[in-house]
């Protein structure tokens, strides 16, 4: 299995000191206000419970030849108990396919060690409906409850049209999500395993194949649960056995903060706005950079820190960089510029939201005639994470800063 790519984390890694350009020292205070994704209170999870749901549909049983599979999953659940974020007798087993099959009064690792033995026991294994595993999912997730799903995430037509099976499948989940979700955010983490077993086509053709497959670990629940669960993911044991990651939350009314930190001419008005801005007569440039809030966002950092995310309402103004920085209450600075004379203008930074990321893409295999030539990828997942993002989203933008230049 690979080492950890994984870019998640955010909000809770150290943030590591850098610039990009200016070196006036006009910092001040907390100033403008931006509405970002979550609602954020202190809560303690050491008493939660964790409802493991690991999927028995037939793709999967080819992860239970070998070991890696269970040892994967067997570590990342461990390490909900060695970071102290529940007991161990608080995790409940179950395996899910049309509905959910409960092992009770099982030991998570005695569950998993015989995945093998009794995962064909339960339900049916002929097709995967995965809006209904995740309208189940979040029907038996509450505020003290976090959801593990263990899946391969592909989606079996079951004699189906394959093309139309997608797209209404995408549609389902989209309405499963935002008929239940308001009030949780998911996790979404990529993974590899041996397979070696018994793998089917969309028109259930089966070849027998041997070889590393990817597969998802998901993570739904309240967001402050989820938030400190991911500040102490890096202490999991096995944490490089997650490739990569994707979040998933509502919008709401949570004010994030922002201000101005530097600006190369001119005289700061408010912590937002800045009078007699002119171009530099050295540079010929007006520069500036904005301490951001971007501690309760859960969306990938590397999404924060990619230019091409922002839009700005004046074309004649250039994001010239993000930085993770922390200055204040700040967690990154977006550092602009303009070489055109400086007008009075209000100048709004968006940070759009379209947060599926490229590895969704790199992953998704939506031809069926190649499902068993593309063994690296999974069959549709890139319709199920569209769905699930489409449930979540709400607006166009996840934040919103504006600075007012005279």
């Amino acid at each position: 299995m690979k080492n950890c790519y994984l870019f998640l984390l955010l909000i809770f890694s150290l943030f590591t000191i850098c610039s990009c350009g200016g070196d006036g020292g006009n910092k001040g205070p907390v100033g403008g206000s931006t509405v970002i994704v979550t609602n954020s209170t202190s809560q303690s999870i050491a008493d939660i419970d964790v409802n493991l749901y690991i999927e028995n549909s037939g793709s999967m049983f080819g992860y239970l030849s070998g070991n890696s599979f269970r040892d994967n999953i067997n570590y990342f659940m461990n390490g909900f108990c060695h970071t102290n974020l529940c007991q161990d007798t608080n995790i409940h087993c179950f395996y899910i396919n049309s509905k959910a099959w409960a092992r009770p009064n099982v030991r998570v690792t005695d569950f998993i060690t015989n995945l093998k033995r009794d995962a064909n026991k339960y339900g049916t294994h002929g097709s995967t409906d995965i809006a209904l595993i995740f309208d189940t999912i979040f029907s038996r997730t509450d505020n003290n409850t976090l959801s593990v799903l263990v899946s391969d995430m592909i989606l079996s037509p079951d004699g189906s049209n394959a093309a139309n099976y997608l797209t209404q499948m995408n549609i389902n989940i989209m309405q499963k999500i935002k008929s239940k979700a308001h009030d949780f955010v998911t996790v979404i983490f990529h993974c590899e395993a041996p397979f070696k077993g018994a793998y089917y086509d969309c028109n259930n053709h089966l070849i027998n194949i041997n070889t590393t497959r990817p597969y998802y670990i998901c993570v739904v629940g309240k967001d402050v649960i989820v938030k400190e669960f991911l500040s102490k993911l890096s202490n999991f044991p096995h944490f490089n056995k997650l490739n990569y990651s994707v979040f998933f939350s509502y919008d709401s009314n949570y004010q994030g903060k922002y201000f101005l930190n530097t600006f190369s001419t001119g005289k700061r008005n408010t912590p937002t706005s800045v009078k007699n801005a002119r171009l530099d007569g050295s540079s010929k440039k007006f520069t500036m950079q904005v301490g951001v809030n971007f501690r309760d966002l859960l969306v990938d950092d590397s999404y924060l820190t990619n230019v091409n995310n922002y839009q700005l309402s004046n074309p004649n103004y250039k994001l010239t960089g993000v930085q993770k920085r922390q200055i204040g209450n700040s967690t990154h600075v977006l550092c602009l510029e303009t070489t055109r004379p400086v007008n009075q203008t209000v100048l709004t930074i968006s940070l759009k939201n379209q947060a599926i990321p490229n590895w969704i893409n790199s992953l998704n295999n939506e031809d069926c005639s190649r499902i068993f030539t593309d063994l690296d990828k999974t069959y549709g997942i890139e319709k199920i994470i569209d769905g699930i993002y489409n449930g979540y989203k709400s607006d166009d933008d996840y934040a919103k800063m504006t600075i007012n230049i005279n």
